[in-house]
This record gives C-alpha cells, sequence and structure tokens, in this order.
C-alpha cells in the first residue's frame, strides 16, 4: 500500500523544541489525511554543531565537482567520525523519550507496514532542518520502501490546464550550463539512451534570454539542469561562464512551465537545497536536488540509475531511493554519496510516474489507474486497476479496494449525498478540531496556521475560564435579577419597540368597523339616547347591516338597561344568531360590580369585554377566556373576539376544541397560554386564559380595518361588500366617551398611542383569524431554559469581544457595540416570526460579562 507520511515541524528552536504534527494519508488520496497526531519535537542544542563540523570536514574534501583528494586524507579530516558522531546525535534527539514526541514516533510504527511504499515528508521552513541527513534515522530502516522528501509549509496546488502530449512522449528540457572543471557528457549521454517515449531537446550553456523563451515557448514535462550552483542567501546557477542567474529571474517563465505541465526538475549540481526551495515556492510539483557539493561520478551515476528505475515504472520516490542506495557503491571512493540525493516535495501533488509523463494528463494531477482505465473506454474492476498499476495485493486490499466495507463516505456518497468534512465527522460522533477539518477536507494546513491555532488554543486554555466564570456568573445574577421582575419594565419597552420596529401588513378585509363619533352623537336617531347609542339608531343600524348579510355583529357597548318599547330591537337582538352583544365581569380587586349584558341575549351569544393591561397601563396581552365569579353580572367564560370567531369559524365547520394538554385549538391552530413567569412577564397575574397580542398595522395599528361611520351606514353610503360575509364590530371612537386603552405604539411625541375599545377588539378578532386562516404567527416565548442558554451564550460573546478587542480602545468598544446591534437584528428577526426572546437581559449579559472581564484583564496586566 502506498502511503504518504508529513512531519510537520513549526516555529521553534533547536534550544527550545518544535512544535510538531505527524500526518499519515493513504493510497490515491495522498493529499488527503487520514490519521494526524500532535506533538513536539524536544530540544536539542548539539546536533547543529555536530552537523556544521561534519560540513566542514566535507566541504575541505570537495571543493569541486571534481574529486581529486586521495581516500586516505578523508581520514586526516576525520569525516567519517563526524558523520557518525551527527547520525548518533540525530538518532538520540529523534528517538527521545519525550512524551509528546514518543506518541508520534509510535504513531509511526502502529500506522506503517513493512510492505508499505511510503513517502516521508519533513515540512518545515527552518533552512537547518532541511540540511539534516533525515533518511538516517534509524526508524525507517525497518521500512525498506521509504524515502525521505523536504518540504515547505506553504504552498498550493498549480493551475491544471490541458496539456497535449499527443505523440505520448516525455518532454525533457535538458539544460547544460557552465562545465568549467566537470564532465557533462555522460549526463548527456544516459539522456540520449531514453527510451523512445522520451524528446529531449539539449540547451547547452543557454543565455538568460535562451533559456527564457525555451520555458515560455514550449510544453515540458521535466527540466534537467547540469553545470555549477550554489545555495547562498538566493540559489543559483551559472547558465554559462559569465551568466549566472537566481530562480527570481525566470520566475514568470517557470509558473508559466509549470501551469503548462512541468512536473519535476532534476537539478544535478551541487548545494541544490535553496534552489528547490525557491522552486517550490514558485508551486513547482517535485524537485530532485543534491544537498551539497557533489562530486562527478557520484552526479552522473544518480542520474544513470534513477533514469533506470524511473522508466521501467517505478514510482518516483522508489526510483529515488534505488539510484541514492546505489550509490553506496562509490562510498568508500566517495563518503557520504547516499546522502546527497534528495527530493523536495510540493504536498498539494502525488508524484507522477514515467508512464503518467508519457499521458495527456493535466497539468498538476496525476490520474489514477481507474481514470486512465476510463478514459480509454473501460470500465475495470479493482483487481484490475491493480493489477495494471503494477501491484500485487493481497487478498484483503482487493476486498478493501473492491468497496465491499464502504466506509461512512462511501455509503454517503452512493447514497446521492456530497457531505462536507464536518458532516462526515459529525455522523461518526466526533467534535474535531479546526486542523482536523481541513485535513479531512483535502487542504493541509501550513505550520504558520497550525501554530497560529496552537497559540490561540494556549491562549485560550489560559483565559477561556475567565470568561465562562464572568459568563456564567453574569448570566446568574441577571436571570436573578429578572426573576425579581426588576428587568420587567425594561424588557416590556423592548417589546414594545419591535412592534412599532414590524413593517405594515395588508389590511384584514374581513372586518368591518362602524365607528360612533362624536359627530354621530348630534344625529337625530340619536334623541333620545342614553348611552353611547340610542335604542332607535341601533334598531336602524342593525335593520341596515342584516340587509347586507354580514357573517356576525359584535356590539362593544354596554346596554345594562332596558330597551323603550315601541321597537323591535329587544326581539331582534334576542332571535338573530349572529348578534353578539358585551358585559363586564365584576372585579373584586378592583372595587367594580360589573355590567350586565342586555336583556333578552343568550348567554352563548355574550362575550366579556375585559382586557389586561400591564402595569404601566400598556394592553399587550389577549384575554381569550376566565372563569368568572358566580355573582358577577357578566357569567360569559369568553372574550367578545372569541364567540365571534368561533361563530366564524363553525360556519366553516372549523371546530374549537381544547387539546390534551388545556390548550384552546382552533383547527389546527394551538393557541398556547401565556403562564406565570413566561417571557418578559415576572411580577404579572395570568390568570384567565391570556395570549399574547400581536397587534397588526397598516397605515396605523387604528387603521388595519375598514372603518365606517354611524351616519354613513344610516345614509346609505356603504358599500354592501364591505358588509357581506364579514364581521362587523360596532363600537364608539368619541373621545367623550373615554373608551381608550394604551397600545405599544407611538404618536412620535414620545407618547403611547391610545386605541378606542372597539378597534382592540377588532386586533383580537383579526390575530385569531389570522392565525387559523392565513397562517400568521402568534407571538410566544421560548421555555426558561432556552431563554437561560440564550442569555448565557451572549453573556459569552460579549466575554470574547471584550478580550479579543482588548489590544484597541476602538475595537474594545466597537466589537460589543457591533454585537448588540446584531443582537437586535437577530431579536427583531426572530420577533417577526412570532418568537419573543430575551433582548434586554442577553443585552444586559453581554455588557455585563464584557466589562467584567475587561476589568479582570486590566487588573492582572497591572499585577503582572
Amino acid at each position: 500500500m502506498r502511503k504518504r507520511v508529513t512531519l510537520t515541524l513549526m516555529e521553534g528552536s533547536f534550544d527550545q523544541g518544535f512544535p510538531a504534527i505527524l500526518r499519515i494519508s493513504e493510497d490515491n488520496t495522498l493529499t488527503k489525511t487520514a490519521i494526524q497526531i500532535p506533538g513536539e519535537l524536544p530540544s536539542c542544542t548539539d546536533i547543529l554543531e555536530k552537523f556544521t563540523d561534519w560540513q566542514l570536514a566535507y566541504n575541505q574534501i570537495l571543493m569541486t565537482r571534481t574529486f581529486t583528494v586521495p581516500v586516505q586524507a578523508v581520514t586526516n579530516f576525520s569525516s567519517s567520525q563526524l558523520g557518525t558522531d551527527l547520525v548518533e546525535s540525530l538518532n538520540d534527539w529523534l528517538n527521545s523519550a519525550s512524551k509528546d514526541w514518543e506518541k508520534i514516533r509510535d504513531g509511526l510504527q502502529v500506522n506503517l507496514n513493512t510492505t508499505d511504499e511510503i513517502e516521508i515528508l519533513i515540512e518545515t521552513n527552518n533552512q537547518e532542518l532541511w540540511q539534516l541527513p533525515w533518511h538516517k534515522w534509524d526508524l525507517f530502516e525497518d521500512y525498506p520502501k521509504a524515502e525521505v522528501a523536504l518540504s515547505p509549509p506553504e504552498y498550493k496546488r498549480p493551475k491544471k490546464l490541458e496539456i497535449n502530449n499527443a505523440n505520448g512522449q516525455v518532454r525533457i528540457l535538458a539544460i547544460f550550463g557552465d562545465d568549467e572543471g566537470i564532465d557533462l557528457s555522460k549526463d548527456r549521454a544516459d539522456l540520449e539512451q531514453l527510451s523512445d517515449r522520451a524528446s529531449v531537446k539539449f540547451l547547452p550553456k543557454p543565455t538568460l534570454r535562451e533559456f527564457h523563451e525555451e520555458l515560455w515557448e514550449q510544453d515540458w514535462d521535466i527540466l534537467f539542469f547540469a553545470g555549477h550552483s550554489s545555495s547562498h542567501e538566493q540559489g543559483r546557477i551559472m547558465l554559462n561562464e559569465t551568466d549566472e542567474i537566481t530562480i527570481d529571474e525566470l520566475k514568470y517563465a517557470i509558473k508559466r512551465a509549470i501551469d503548462r505541465g512541468l512536473r519535476l526538475t532534476i537539478l544535478n549540481s551541487c548545494d541544490g537545497l535553496r534552489l528547490g526551495q525557491e522552486l517550490l515556492e514558485l508551486h513547482l510539483p517535485q524537485a530532485i536536488v543534491m544537498r551539497e557539493l557533489v562530486p562527478d561520478a557520484v552526479a552522473q551515476a544518480f542520474l544513470k540509475y534513477f533514469l533506470t528505475a524511473f522508466v521501467s515504472g517505478q514510482s518516483l520516490y522508489a526510483s529515488v531511493r534505488d539510484a541514492r542506495e546505489r550509490l553506496q557503491g562509490l562510498e568508500k571512493e566517495y563518503p557520504y554519496a547516499t546522502w546527497l540525493p534528495v527530493i523536495c516535495q510540493n504536498p498539494a501533488e502525488i508524484p507522477p510516474t514515467w508512464q503518467d509523463l508519457c499521458g495527456g494528463s493535466l497539468a498538476g494531477e496525476t490520474p489514477t489507474p481507474q481514470e486512465v482505465l476510463l478514459r480509454a473506454g473501460e470500465t475495470p474492476t479493482p483487481q484490475e486497476v491493480l493489477l495494471r498499476a503494477g501491484e500485487t495485493p493481497t487478498p484483503q486490499v482487493f476486498l478493501q479496494r473492491a468497496g465491499e466495507t464502504p466506509t461512512p463516505q462511501v455509503f454517503l456518497q452512493r447514497a446521492g449525498e456530497t457531505p462536507t468534512p464536518q458532516v462526515f465527522l459529525q455522523r461518526a460522533g466526533e467534535t474535531p478540531t479546526p486542523q482536523v477539518f481541513l485535513q479531512r477536507a483535502g487542504e493541509t494546513p501550513t505550520p504558520q496556521e497550525v501554530l497560529r491555532q496552537s497559540r490561540l488554543r494556549t491562549f485560550l486554555k489560559k483565559h477561556i475560564q475567565t470568561v465562562l466564570v464572568a459568563s456564567v456568573a453574569v448570566t446568574a445574577l441577571v436571570m436573578g435579577g429578572r426573576y425579581l421582575g426588576m428587568l420587567q419594565g425594561w424588557e416590556l419597552q423592548a417589546f414594545d419597540q419591535l412592534m412599532r420596529s414590524r413593517p405594515q401588513e395588508p389590511p384584514d378585509r374581513r372586518l368591518l368597523i362602524v365607528a360612533v363619533t362624536e359627530e354621530d352623537f348630534q344625529l337625530p336617531e340619536q334623541n333620545p339616547r342614553i348611552g353611547s347609542i340610542s335604542d332607535l339608531a341601533l334598531a336602524k343600524l342593525l335593520d341596515k347591516l342584516a340587509q347586507f348579510k354580514p357573517r356576525a355583529i359584535g356590539l362593544d357597548i354596554y346596554r345594562d338597561y332596558p330597551a323603550k318599547t315601541g321597537t323591535n330591537l329587544v326581539a331582534r337582538m334576542g332571535r338573530d344568531n349572529n348578534f353578539f352583544a358585551i358585559c363586564k365581569a365584576s372585579d373584586r380587586p378592583g372595587n367594580h360590580p360589573g355590567i350586565a349584558p342586555p336583556a333578552n341575549v343568550p348567554l352563548q351569544r355574550l362575550g366579556f369585554s375585559d382586557v389586561v393591561a400591564d402595569p404601566d397601563g400598556i394592553l399587550r396581552r389577549h384575554l381569550l377566556a376566565m372563569e368568572p365569579e358566580s355573582s358577577s353580572p357578566c357569567t360569559t367564560p369568553y372574550a367578545l373576539s372569541a364567540q365571534l370567531v368561533f361563530h366564524y369559524f363553525d360556519r366553516e365547520g372549523i371546530s374549537v376544541q381544547y387539546n390534551r394538554q388545556g390548550d384552546l385549538q382552533i383547527g389546527n391552530v394551538t393557541f398556547k397560554r401565556l403562564l406565570w413567569r413566561m417571557g418578559g412577564y415576572q411580577n404579572v397575574d395570568t390568570w384567565g386564559y391570556q395570549i399574547l397580542l400581536n397587534y397588526r398595522s397598516y397605515h396605523s395599528p387604528a387603521a388595519f380595518a375598514p372603518i365606517v361611520t354611524l351616519a354613513d351606514v344610516l345614509n346609505g353610503k356603504v358599500n354592501p361588500d364591505d358588509v357581506r360575509d364579514r364581521i362587523v364590530l360596532i363600537g364608539v371612537t368619541a373621545p367623550s366617551a373615554n373608551d381608550y386603552s394604551l397600545t405599544p405604539f407611538s404618536t412620535g411625541k414620545g407618547f403611547y398611542q391610545s386605541m378606542p375599545g372597539v378597534v382592540v377588539q377588532a386586533q383580537m378578532v383579526s390575530q385569531l383569524l389570522s392565525a387559523v386562516k392565513d397562517g400568521r404567527p402568534l407571538l410566544s416565548v421560548w421555555p426558561v431554559w432556552g431563554e437561560i442558554v440564550w442569555i448565557w451564550g451572549w453573556s459569552v460573546v460579549g466575554g470574547f469581544l471584550v478580550w479579543r478587542g482588548r489590544s484597541s480602545q476602538l475595537f474594545l468598544f466597537l466589537l460589543p457595540g457591533s454585537a448588540l446591534g446584531i443582537l437586535f437584528v437577530l431579536c427583531y428577526i426572530l420577533f417577526l416570526q412570532g418568537n419573543w426572546v430575551p433582548l434586554v437581559p442577553s443585552a444586559l449579559a453581554l455588557v455585563l460579562t464584557g466589562s467584567s472581564v475587561a476589568f479582570y484583564s486590566t487588573k492582572t496586566q497591572k499585577l503582572s
């Protein structure tokens, strides 16, 4: 099985150690992480000194690419002993008993098999770590098919452009630079002897312009360079005797070549590590370089061995390992030859095979064996795929690759889903870290990103307790104050603001309001008049309305006195089944005796007019039903609004009942009653059956339904269609009658708007009708536990925002201010949907927690 091991060593030092992350991926998902283990490579203060000593001794005997020093001279420089000391120090370090590092080492041993072909990527931006001989870690001796590569922490996959490689030949551009003191003829001969599937163009000692034009105008799979090169602050290659260039001078040409399909660069020249790094910064998929000065014979032998293995079908890593290990035969004459070749790998890329380079793949993309067969028109079995890929898998591998034991991802994908990495992890019951999300999504975070996350976690671990403790304490304080009713006034004012902020709604044309105005008091029909409307005027009004066949008529005027003789008013009120009148229940605490209903109107067509105002006098609740006292002159259990609606829906066959929980249900709509200590109400009496009143507003809340005057009806100025099949409410709007209630709406002068009683009754009727017929939301509150979680959540937000913005006075106020704005918007949106959620307690918790955290942080900084 093919595996990739990525060991990321983040920002650190040899004195303090390096934070590390081990990631292991498998098969055709080498760029996607299957296993991740965090840890830390401990400090090692002497390894740099030993490496410097070894490098100095090595360079003294290899001043040029031509090795001329006798073998006996090597011992004079003690390079052999220095190399042994370096390897021993490296293994002592990498085999450290540190627990944070031991779990990474154990992760390698547990998850790797000796038969696996393993790509080992050392991912770091530390130059000194790049120079160490990682392949000498004795752990890798147990894995004969493993090869080490070096990778940068920041990378990305190059653009994927179609490559036209119709002739099926690998396109190689071979640059032969300055050859002073070295022999490049054998390198050329080896390239010329490649199989007939390679097209090689030789460019000896080119100028910068010639090199640039070849990269720009042609498409290449492999770029080969032989000649003199060096790595200092910048990598440099000598194109000819006079031109010395850097990668930066070829930046755009190389990037274009990469986008057009350049997959591999072989720098068969001295000291190429810096060149390899700079090529990877341009997102080159792979490069093979020599880490130190390299003798002619070693460079020539490596190229020959590598090409032989690579062209024969071995993978890139297996070919490099095969060629590097064959160099051991030269080490008696050329010490440390096996240390020199190294792969520089872009972690976003899968290394190509020679066969991949021969085909027409996408730049930056290596097709799987399945893709190769499918593009040829075949639908291969898993066995065929593996065999054609050159593998001889075990029966277990056949079964696994045949998908007989599919992963959760396979189940989901076969079900037609394309779930996100979060969905995969959440369905598996995990709560992964951000790194795991990125890595399982196919992204590999850079060491800087991982280090930032590591620092953030450390910072959170150090300070999160402060925010959590403060948030819990503040939430408890706010909920305690709320329970005692200390926030009720503020919460009700916030309720009013939300109510006023709602958009206008279309008028409710199922209603018609007949208003008795001050001018109507002067009508001839009003003489003689007792109360707001005379018997004659009411009788004529009912006669006129009856002609237009309304669905129901509600008289919102008290008539606790007998009608005068000579009219048929008493008979009509007792006879008309669609006529409803009001009365008022007695109120002992308020010392009100109550008001009796009109005579001769049966109980089933009576409704009480009682409303429930809050302590500030504002009407925010709708009283639907109550249990009156037996001695009350008004013994109906239902409000006028409820009786009218019940009658309306009875004509439509919609049932009215109480469900098992004791809640009123009309059709499919349940009207949940308001209980004690619900929402912003804490110290109010929720007697009877109350719900929140969801006002409707058109141009104004008082003009949400058509209104005509008594004179308009008596004079025949009303359109019959405005009456037919509607609920008609008759009431007084004259200010002198003093039948007004305060509402959450404002007059624009800082005062609450008062509304005539008949309009309030119409609002209540409209609320019930709209909920059942139109699905208009009823106002409700969350359960107590839900409100606690909501308030605590905003408390936590306040603490973290102040903590986040503590470095700037501007952000210290801007972030919490923005959060308060977001809180109001969310509460407003929820209110539009019928949810009255805690606004004031949440804002208070946010501010108090933020202030507490700010105070604590300031105090801690002063003490420190």
